[in-house]
């Protein structure tokens, strides 16, 4: 922890109430000594961010955070914190928010209380502004409490402090000033009408062409051992050694057969287990392999062997080593090319006709990767893997997020091959199946029920957990939702795959689909899993569910089971 303590204009009294004319902190001047400010950063937890707290100089004084972001070994995304700590507890029970000035980077300030026991404040996020801006947040309409944490009420009785967060990428750096900082005794929501009450608005659903083709073989593999599958996510693909647990083991791969899937997706970052991998893609190291990898799939090739499923090894990579520049860059491409002629050397001998490698999951899911760059390095993983086994099916996927667009509006991929399987992700309507996912600065958003129902909708962006500092795309996305929540909308949507499949003769398969369970209602998830499943049985589409479709013990959500074609 960083400190840097000052003293500051501690208008505020330590009472158990407060006075209405003790309620500025304004000129940072130091007569008076309440609160501490100080820098707090991710280096506690492996991380090299950098902040610090000063006053400025001059007749007005104000607090000036200034950091850099560097995620060093932390986890997660790099963050620094400006943190104003109370010396003894504030009760602002009588108060209804706060308001403060601010100009510099988007950040978001968060309220410290004694219930909060894991840093998981009550918080709101602000967007970046070059001149000064004033704030109000209402205690009760703007705070909320991230996901990650355990939830508990807000105490405004309780209050320890107040900090101001920035989190970023490795690079990032910039200042956040801030001033006047005052308790509100009364704070007056204004509508503000963001968007418009509609009625739901159905489109009419897309026409299928028959296909005089016949299925090939390819085909039949496809629709006998990727029918229903399920991904064993948050595990082998995360940025971080594995410790030799497995989080899915036999007895998982039991239950997912007795509820009656025929399919394991198995996220995997492959090159964490190339030794040395850095001075093997630098040339300054021979390429080899910790053996300990091909322990863990034969694990899963031996489980899904005698529970008669199928395994997909996905190369599933999350610690963003391939990027534009990786991608680009021969070194790395060779390795990745070594690394799939290692795998499938090792099971080429395994006649399974139900093992299939995925080349690589979502390539540049972390930034804009050209899809014409990423088919010249899929192309070279492929040529790799053929020199060594040219009987399991490699399955492909277009850059980004396995984009349904860029597939459909693309030639095939390798069609010299003949064995492969296209696949994409899906999943629309994306504000409903990403409510309340920090990931895609959606962490806020709630209370949107499957399908769109007009009578649980509203005007107001706020009351749906939609803030300023969001993406235009995510506003845009509500203010469609009307037309959008629907399962004909998404029956349309992935229609085009199939029609494109028929058009080029290869199968196809979505091996992401789902529904994040963090802020979305047990019953709409239920309505939104069997639309999806009505809509991969008409469509004849094979699937593999990410995440949304179990409770706590994995079993699955009440009413769904028959409508995906389960137990």
């Amino acid at each position: 922890m960083n400190y840097a303590l000052l003293s500051v204009a501690a208008i505020l009294t330590m009472s158990a109430g407060i006075d209405a004319q003790d309620r500025m902190l304004e000129n940072f001047d130091g007569k008076s000594a309440g609160y501490d400010f100080y820098s707090y950063t991710d280096s506690t937890d492996g991380g090299k961010s950098k902040g610090n707290t000063s006053i400025t100089s001059g007749e007005n004084k104000s607090i000036l955070f200034t950091y850099s972001l560097d995620k060093g070994k932390y986890e997660w995304e790099p963050y620094a914190s400006c943190d104003m700590g109370i010396w003894k507890k504030l009760d602002a029970s009588g108060y209804e928010g706060f308001r403060y000035r601010y100009r510099g980077a988007k950040h978001a300030i968060a309220v410290m209380t004694d219930e909060v026991k894991d840093y998981c404040w009550w918080e709101t996020n602000q967007p970046a502004t070059d001149g000064w801006k004033t704030v109000t947040v209402s205690f009760k309409n703007d705070l909320f409490q991230p996901n990650w944490g355990v939830a508990v009420p807000f105490s405004a009785g309780k209050i320890s402090g107040f900090s101001w967060r920035v989190n970023g990428e490795t690079g990032e750096s910039g200042t956040v000033e801030i001033d006047d900082i005052e308790l509100l005794q009364k704070v007056t929501v204004q509508k503000k009408n963001d968007m418009e009450l509609s009625p739901a608005e159905l489109p009419d659903r897309t026409v299928i062409p028959q296909s005089a083709a016949k299925p090939t073989a390819l085909h039949k593999r496809v629709d006998t051992w990727l029918s229903r599958g399920v991904c064993l996510h948050n595990w082998l693909e995360e940025d971080e050694k594995w410790d030799g647990k497995f989080e899915y083991n036999k007895a998982s791969i039991a239950k997912y057969a007795s509820q009656g899937f025929n399919a394991i997706r198995l996220p995997i970052d492959l090159d964490k287990w190339v030794n040395g991998r850095d001075s093997v893609v630098a040339g300054t190291k021979p390429f080899s392999v910790n053996p300990e990898l091909f322990a863990i799939l034969d694990s899963f090739v031996n489980w899904t062997n005698e529970y008669k499923l199928s395994l997909t090894i996905d190369y599933h990579q999350y610690d963003k080593s391939l990027n534009v520049k990786s991608v680009m860059d021969p070194g790395y491409r060779k390795m990745t090319a070594n690394l799939w002629k290692a795998v499938a050397s090792y099971y080429a001998k395994n006649k399974r006709d139900n093992i299939f490698y995925e080349l690589t999951n979502e390539p540049g899911i972390m930034d804009d990767i050209a899809n014409s760059s990423w088919r010249e390095m899929a192309k070279e993983m492929l040529d790799s893997i053929r020199t060594v086994d040219t009987f399991h099916s490699v399955i492909y996927g277009d850059s980004r997020w396995y984009d349904i667009d860029k597939m459909i509006n693309n030639n095939r991929f390798a069609p010299e091959d003949g064995n492969i399987v296209y696949a994409f992700h899906f999943y629309e309507p994306f504000i409903f199946t990403h409510q309340g996912a920090v990931w895609v600065d959606m962490e806020r958003t709630h209370g949107i029920s499957f399908p769109y129902d007009s009578q649980k909708w509203s005007t107001e962006f706020s009351e749906l957990g939609v803030t300023e500092s969001n993406e235009e795309w995510i506003k845009d996305a509500f203010k469609e939702y009307y037309k959008m929540g629907n399962s004909n909308a998404m029956y349309n949507a992935v229609a085009e795959t199939k029609i494109w499949s028929i058009q080029q003769g290869i199968p196809i398969v979505c091996n992401e689909f789902g529904a994040n369970d963090m802020r979305s209602d047990v019953q709409s998830r239920s309505n939104y899993f069997k639309a999806m499943g009505s809509i991969f049985k008409e469509l004849n589409i094979g699937y593999a569910v990410w995440f949304g479709l179990f409770d706590e013990k994995e079993n699955l959500i009440p009413g769904v089971g028959p409508a995906m074609g389960l137990k």
